[in-house]
């Protein structure tokens, strides 16, 4: 019988990155990307509550010092949710609320961590990150996908095109780039691993296309922080960059 929990973070962190191979081992400010993200996932949970879920030895043996519980996955999962919920169930612990975490996130702010676990408790299903774009071509580029909300904050449309439609370098603050790290009632997240993807979500490849093709709703939350998830080898030297600024002003 699984253990209940109230909260969990999984970090789903697979080496195969069809943009950037291995890039949870890269090197940023001495230490691994992943690494980075587990220090970060220990500021909000306890050691016990945080789950690494990769197809990777190398990824598994960065988890190994901080007794968290690690999970090698098999390689073939589809999706970071789907790879959450199988490291879940093999951990036999059954949270209440679940964030799925992405290892490609290493300056993620514990504070937005501890926000989403706050939504999940007022009741929402799913809730997510979003901020303003840090440089105009992003609201270009496919690799930053892009999401448009209602009055009340809930996403209408994830896209890697460019919209809102239109938008002038001098009206960036109408964009809102999506983080892609989600937080879950477990109930929520499993019941999205049932059914075929829709051919909306193929084409965008973006999973969360398909929760909402089936209803659910998605609460996305602003953040002032400064997020750069590391798809690209450019999204790796902006990391650097950036690590490097922050340097500086110490």
């Amino acid at each position: 019988m699984s253990q209940r929990i109230d909260r969990c973070i999984v970090i789903p962190a697979r080496y195969g990155s069809r943009r950037l191979p291995g890039k949870v081992l890269l090197d940023l400010g001495g230490k691994p990307i992943v690494q980075h993200v587990i220090e970060r996932a220990l500021e909000v949970v306890d050691k016990d509550e945080v789950v690494l879920a990769t197809d990777h030895e190398a990824i598994a043996r960065v988890g190994e010092p901080f007794s968290i519980r690690i999970v090698m996955t098999d390689r073939a999962i589809p999706n970071g949710t789907l790879r959450c919920i199988r490291a879940l169930e093999s951990v036999e612990i059954e949270p209440q609320y679940v964030i799925n975490l992405q290892a490609d996130e290493p300056f993620v702010l514990p504070r937005d961590l501890e926000r989403l676990f706050l939504q999940l408790e007022r009741g929402d299903e799913i809730v997510t990150l979003a901020m303003e774009p840090t440089y105009v071509e992003d609201y270009h580029s496919a690799h930053h996908v892009k999401v448009v909300c209602d009055k009340s904050g809930r996403a209408m449309y994830f896209s890697r095109a460019p919209i809102p439609w239109g938008i002038t370098e001098d009206a960036l603050a109408e964009v809102r780039i999506h983080i892609g790290i989600y937080g879950f009632r477990y109930t929520v997240m499993k019941s999205l691993s049932l059914g075929a993807t829709p051919a909306l979500a193929q084409r965008e490849q973006l999973e969360q296309l398909s929760w909402l093709w089936v209803g659910k709703t998605i609460r996305v939350l602003d953040t002032s922080g400064l997020y750069i998830g590391i798809d690209t080898q450019k999204d790796y030297e902006r990391a650097l960059e950036m690590l490097n600024a922050r340097g500086s002003k110490d």
